[in-house]
Formats: structure tokens, sequence, C-alpha cells
């Protein structure tokens, strides 16, 4: 593979007197197979002198005079990732073979040509530190090469970038980039294990393995307080005792139901919709399933005719599976419930719409996709039927509610 080496290129007065030198000899110490220098309209005849005293040809140099305004540090560095970009690619140069050397130029350059480090990944930052005289130049043959590595500089933002990940509940990317970062400090490095544990508890809880989340949550919880940033994953006992009541149950329960539909919220946050509809959904005939059970002690997958009116018995009989079993689904539990007498039947009609919709979409029966307007829709017409069926809804719902 080819290396590069990138330098900002000053004018050479003040401080920075005879300054084609030193960067000679950083160039000469990185021996790179191409050169890119940054100049402006007053430093490129520095620039060129470089090139000329290293004899390097068009080929393998390029001078390039920024054209962004000197102080507008934005521009210059939006500048300075086009045109590595595009010789990096030209050249087919990698990342990890990039050294750059921010030592010379305006300020604005050089802070701009060590962000583009970072963000590209370079695998050196150089600076040259050199001894003065009384006068304040450079002492010839007194350079030294500093060095720095973006990469560690690039796993501490990415840290950051992984915690923002977890907080929009995209855990597995979280997780693949919580996987890769060996240049952080020891208490980054702390940091980093405890987010992992967290990244896969709310993994496994968003999955629905309710179990396992409690077993992962607790690896870490003792830690929790020890940082700011941690704080804001954290759950009381109670939730964490709620979650596990929902791994540990064999049959549908109301906590269940509530976990489901915050479920379908975060989906919709993300605005992947046609998951949401699918959760809601499902929420819906369950309530359904557990208002029976519950109250009347009815199985839908398995009816007693003996528990039902007399009026319902003659469809019912037309439900009898393979098995002989009376099973029915979400529109008969929601018919059986309101020939009972029971208030949530009469909640089904204002939801034909929107289960219409939802049986049209492509992860049920139909091709189409679901419009936000559509799962924002059906999820308070869900909220409501929970609400209206489950005893202290809104406490469970925010117990049960992702702590960010």
């Amino acid at each position: 593979m080819k290396t590069l080496f990138v330098a900002t290129v000053g004018m050479g007065t003040g401080l920075e007197v005879d300054i084609v030198p030193p960067l000679i000899n950083s160039i000469r110490e990185s021996n790179p197979d191409c050169l890119l220098l940054f100049v402006t309209e007053d430093s490129k005849k520095n620039g060129e002198e470089i090139v000329r005293q290293l004899c390097r040809s068009e080929g393998n140099s390029r001078v390039h005079q920024l054209r962004a305004e000197r102080d507008d540090i934005e521009e210059i560095f939006k500048e300075m990732l086009d045109v590595l970009r595009g010789i990096m690619k030209q050249h087919h140069i990698s990342p990890e073979d990039v050294t750059a050397d921010f030592t010379t130029g305006l300020k604005t350059m050089s802070a701009a040509l060590a962000l583009s480090a970072v963000q590209l990944g370079f695998s050196r930052l150089k600076y040259i530190a050199v001894k003065r005289d009384e006068q304040r130049k450079v002492i010839p043959g007194t350079e030294r090469f500093k060095t720095l590595i973006p990469r560690g500089i690039w796993d501490s933002i990415s840290l950051q970038t992984a915690i923002s990940l977890m907080e929009h509940y995209r855990f597995v990317s979280a997780l693949n980039i919580l996987e890769q970062l060996p240049l952080l400090s020891t208490s980054e490095e702390r940091i980093r294990q405890l987010l992992t544990r967290l990244a896969n508890a709310y993994l496994r809880w968003d999955l629905f393995n309710h179990r396992s989340f409690a077993s992962n949550y607790r690896l870490a919880e003792p830690d929790l307080n020890a940082d700011q940033i941690l704080v804001r994953f954290k759950v009381s006992k109670e939730t964490i005792d709620l979650v596990d009541q929902i791994g540990n149950s064999k049959e549908i329960t109301d906590l269940m139901i509530v976990d489901l539909i915050n479920n379908a919220k975060r989906r919709i946050k993300e605005g992947r919709y046609d998951d949401a509809v699918a959760r809601l959904y499902r929420a819906c005939e369950m309530i359904a399933q557990w208002r029976l059970k519950e109250a009347y002690g009815i199985n839908t997958s398995d009816v007693d005719l003996d528990r039902v009116p007399e009026k319902s018995r003659d469809w019912l009989n037309h439900c009898r599976s393979r098995e002989n079993k009376i099973v029915i689904g979400l529109q008969k539990s929601y018919r059986l419930m309101m020939e009972m007498g029971d208030e949530l039947g009469a909640e089904y009609d204002p939801l034909v719409g929107l289960l219409k919709e939802r049986n049209e979409s492509i992860l049920a029966h139909g091709i189409k996709p679901v419009e936000g307007k559509t799962a924002h829709g059906m999820f308070e017409r869900i909220s409501h039927l929970a609400e209206r069926s489950i005893a202290d809804y809104e406490r469970k719902r925010e117990l049960l509610k992702f702590p960010f």
C-alpha cells in the first residue's frame, strides 16, 4: 500500500522563521510515496520550494492552495476533507497509511488538518518541536518530531457515538462500535465495559428476552452511579422485578401487554412504522385474550361453550380447528366480548379502519408501507384499550419504559 504525508505550510515569518527545512526533515523522516501540502496564497512559495528541494514530481506530490476564507475553520476543514479523500482514492491509500503534520501555517489550517486526521482515522499526527536562539530563530538540526495517534481521539469520540446510538435504541450498532475501541484511557475503558453490558441488557429487553435483561443489567448495576454518563441507563429495582415477572410468566399478563405497547412506541420513535403496527396489532389481540381469560375464564385457543352466551354458540361452533377445539382470533374475540356485554367489545369498531391498513401492509398480508399517521393513530387506540382494561396502567407503563 502507498503512504501519504500531508502538512500545512506557513509563511515563515515571526516565530515560524525558516519553516522549510524542518518540514523537509519531517517529510524525509516519514519517507512517503505521496505528498500533499496545504498552503495559502502567501505560503504557496514555501510549499513549492519544499517540493523542489525534495526533487518530487507532480505525479507524487501536490501543493493545494486553499480557497476557503483563512479564518473560516469549518470551510477549511470541509475543503481539506474533499481534497484528502480525492487523493486517497486516486492513489488507493488507506487512512492507516497517512501521516499529517500540523506544525506550521495558520491556526485555522492546523486545527482543520488535525480534525481531518481524526475524522478520517489517520495513523499519525506529527508536530515539530524546535529550539530557538536569542532572536527566536529556529536553530537548525534541533527538530524533534512529536507524534500523536488520532485513532485514540477517534475512539474517545466513538465512545460518545455508542452512547448516542444506545439512547436511540440502536443497541447492535452500539455494540459493534464498543467492540472496536482499543485506544481508550483507563477510565474510558471502564465505561466501555459497563456500556457493553448495558447495551446487551437493553437489547435483550427490546427483543422480548426479559429474563436475560435482568441478568445482564445486574452485572453493570453496582457501578452505574460512578459516572454521570451511565446514570441515564439506570432503572429501579421495581422495574427489574416487573421485567423479571414478564420473563417468568407462562401466560399473557397485563405487564406483558404494557411492555409490548412500550416497545411499539420505541419503534415509532425510530420511524419503523411497520414494526410498530405489527406489535400494536398483537397487543390488541393480547388485550382481548387476557381480558377473556381473566374476567371470564375463556381461553381463545380452546373456547368453552358453557362459558359463553347462548347467542354466541352457533357461530363459535364454526370456529373449530382440526383438533376440534374452538379457536378465535382478534376480530371474533372482540365480537364475543361485545355479546357478553363487556365494555371492551364496543371498542373494536373504531379500530377497524386502522386494522385494515395493517392487514394491507407489507409485514401482514399486503404490499403497502405503513404511514406514520396510521402508526400514531393505532398507538393511541391501543393505549386507550389498555388503559380501560389494565388497572394502574399509567404507573405500569412508566415503570416499563426505558429510562432514556
